[in-house]
Order: structure tokens, then C-alpha cells, then sequence
């Protein structure tokens, strides 16, 4: 965390230490001009009291899933800042998230060696009515000593290959970044829509967004009992009301379809189905029974077998990345970690479990085509009854 003086709390650059929740403070004063210049002046940037950035330490999860990896470290930094967003507007505080930056100008001032660990994302939290004028503080490497960053020393050199290529390296390319155009999705309308039916304003009633983060956990095995349309709906709706998000032009806008089979949902057939996000309904794309279908594309796990609802999120790569170039990348993964955090939350406060798994890549593709062509998948999740 960057910030200036705050209630309880000096202006520094600190650290949280998970084992016993408290922040170390690794510099003293007020950095927050450092980020302000490294996000080309980013207005939320400016205004906030305080600024949280995300890492992502690679060894920790490349010793299993080796370049993968990299799609991991989004995953994990997406479904947490979904709690921080949650958290932030049950508090009524401004935030964004904020994914054009100079990489190097943030990692010194965490401290990082990049090689090991990397920032993913910015979120500034607050707003106050100073701007800050000042010149960006020269910044030291502290080169502090820390505890080992992970158990295995297995580093893998396409993971550091693919980050740099993405990585921005100058203020000025922040803002040429930040001011090109998104590609949003586009619908077509169809006489197969079954329009959903959240339940709307009555979601959590009594139970704090805290108990919600607590309770909300990853399934490790479903009942094949089904969840009913009106628990889908609303988890649907909520999870995809929009992120506030430095590349995208408007609140609401996206970048990520979702695809889904349906294996057991109450007063809903079986099959697999678009989300017509304008329309706020299911466009059947084909009836029956997907259970075998959905195991096979979840690695072959029986969990999206005997789970009610498998949801994919995937966009056109290829046209993310011609707009926003490799920086894109990052871009769509984060917003489908995101919008698949804001799944987990909804479905646990509807009383649904949830999972989060890895897929066959082109196979889900095809699985879904022709209304899927050209599209890739940046997440899965499945939901249903413990």
C-alpha cells in the first residue's frame, strides 16, 4: 500500500504481513506522487488517499502448472481484488482498477526484484479534494531482506519472457495506451432468449459482505442436485453489473463473453447457452446433456460433470490485442478474474457453491463454435449444490 497521512496511519509504502495482519512499513512519506507519474496522471490515481498494488510472486505456483503460471497469477489477483472492490463499495469508497502503468517505476518502489515478483494492478481506494503537485520522489532500491518467496526455486524464463513483453516502460506509453480505443462486445439479437430473473435488491439480506468473503471457499466435490433459475439469475446479474477499469471507456463496458452448460438448473433445460448481456438473457445455443461434455473440457475433472452450471469467459485474443497490443492480454485476464471473483461472492451469498478450475483451451473453443470462432477462454468456474 502507497498513501499519504491518513487517519491511524503515516504516509509510507507498506507491506502486509498475511501471518499477522499488520502492515510493515517499508518507506516513510508520502510516495503517492511516484504513482501519479507512473499512471501518466491517472485521475482516480491522484485523488486517492491511498493506492493498493497487487503482485504476483511466479515460483509459488510455477512449480506445478510451469508457464501457466502466468494465467494463475491473474486469477489470483483478480478473485482477491474482487473482494477489495466488494469491500470498498460496502464502505461507499471509490475504486478502480488500474492496469497502465510504468512497470519498473512501480516494482522499485515496492522493492521487487522482477525476475521474482511482479505488480499486476493498482487500485486506488478514496478521494480527496488535494491533488498532489509534487515532483515524483527519486527512488532506492532498498534491497531489504526478505523471507524465501517460495518453497521451490524452479523459475520458469517464458513466464518473465511474457511479462516483459507486455510490460510499458515510460509515462508517455502509459497514455498512448490509455487512450486507444476498447473493443466492446457487440450482440445479436434472437428469438431463443430466456431473459433472467435476479432477484433484485434482495440479494444478502442480512449478511455483512465480511461474512460473505469468509464463508466463500473453492468446492471440491457437487451433489448433482440443481440450483434454481432465480439463483442463477441473480448470481449472473450481479457478477456482471461491470469493473471500473482503466481501459475500459465506460462503467458496464466489457471485453468478456460468457458461454455456459447447463447440467441441472431448475425450470431451465439442459444444454448450453450465451449470455446476452444487453439483454440480460440466455440465448440457447443447443439442448441436452453436457455433463460428459463439461467434465472432459474441466481437465477432466468430475467436478464440472457433476456440478449445475459450468460458465466460461472468453473474448476475440486476437482483436484485444490489436487494439490494446500485448498490454491487452493482461487486460482481458484480469477483467474475467474479476468478473469470476464477483461469481464466487454471489454464489455464496445465494447459498451456491463454487469452483474455480483450468480447461482445455482450443477444445472449449470448438465445444462452443460457430458462436464462439476466434474466441479464447481466460476462465472457467462452476457452480452448484455441496
Amino acid at each position: 500500500m502507497v498513501c499519504g497521512d491518513i487517519l491511524g496511519l503515516e504516509a509510507g509504502v507498506y507491506h502486509f504481513d498475511p501471518n499477522n495482519m499488520k502492515l510493515d512499513q517499508l518507506r516513510k512519506g508520502d510516495f503517492r506522487s511516484v504513482l501519479i507519474n507512473a499512471t501518466a496522471d491517472d485521475f482516480d490515481v491522484k485523488h486517492a488517499p491511498a493506492i493498493l498494488v497487487y503482485t504476483d510472486i511466479f515460483t509459488r505456483n510455477s512449480i506445478k502448472y510451469r508457464t501457466r503460471e502466468y494465467r494463475h497469477a491473474f486469477w489470483d489477483c483478480g478473485t482477491i481484488i474482487a473482494n477489495t472492490l466488494a469491500m470498498c463499495n460496502s464502505h461507499h469508497l471509490r475504486s478502480k482498477v488500474i492496469m497502465g502503468f510504468v512497470d519498473d517505476v512501480v516494482n522499485s518502489l515496492l522493492d521487487l526484484n522482477p525476475e521474482k515478483e511482479v505488480s499486476l494492478a493498482l487500485i486506488p481506494i478514496g478521494k480527496d479534494s488535494q491533488t498532489s503537485s509534487k515532483e515524483p520522489t527519486k527512488i532506492k532500491m532498498l534491497n531489504l531482506a526478505t523471507e524465501p518467496l517460495s518453497s521451490y526455486p524452479y523459475d520458469d524464463p517464458e513466464i518473465t519472457k511474457l511479462h516483459l513483453g507486455s510490460s510499458l516502460t515510460s509515462p508517455e506509453q502509459v497514455s498512448l495506451w490509455q487512450s486507444k480505443d476498447t473493443l466492446i462486445q457487440s450482440y445479436k439479437t434472437s428469438t431463443k432468449d430466456i431473459v433472467l430473473e435476479p432477484k433484485l435488491n434482495e440479494i444478502s439480506v442480512g449478511t455483512s459482505i465480511e461474512t460473505v468473503i469468509i464463508k466463500r471457499g473453492s468446492a471440491r466435490k457437487f451433489s448433482k442436485e440443481p440450483i434454481s433459475f432465480q439463483q442463477l439469475s441473480t448470481i449472473i446479474h450481479y457478477s456482471t453489473c461491470g469493473v471500473c477499469m482503466d481501459f475500459l471507456q465506460k462503467y458496464g463496458d466489457s471485453i468478456i463473453d460468457l458461454y455456459i452448460v447447463v447440467n441441472s438448473v431448475k425450470n431451465l433445460k439442459s444444454g448450453i447457452y450465451y449470455f446476452n448481456k444487453k439483454r440480460n438473457s440466455l440465448e440457447i445455443l443447443k439442448e441436452g446433456i453436457f455433463r460428459n461434455d463439461a467434465m472432459h473440457l474441466g481437465l477432466d475433472q468430475d467436478l464440472p460433470g457433476d456440478g449445475s452450471v459450468c460458465i466460461f469467459f472468453m473474448t476475440n485474443l486476437e482483436k484485444i490485442l490489436d487494439k490494446l497490443g500485448n498490454r491487452g492480454y493482461r487486460s482481458a485476464q484480469m477483467e474475467a478474474s474479476i468478473m469470476g471473483g464477483r461469481f464466487y461472492l454471489a454464489a455464496y451469498s445465494q447459498k451456491v457453491e463454487a469452483t474455480g478450475l483450468t480447461f482445455y483451451d482450443d477444445e472449449v473453443t470448438e465445444f462452443f463454435s460457430p458462436h464462439s470462432d476466434n474466441k479464447n477462454t481466460m476462465f472457467m468456474i462452476v457452480l452448484g449444490k455441496k
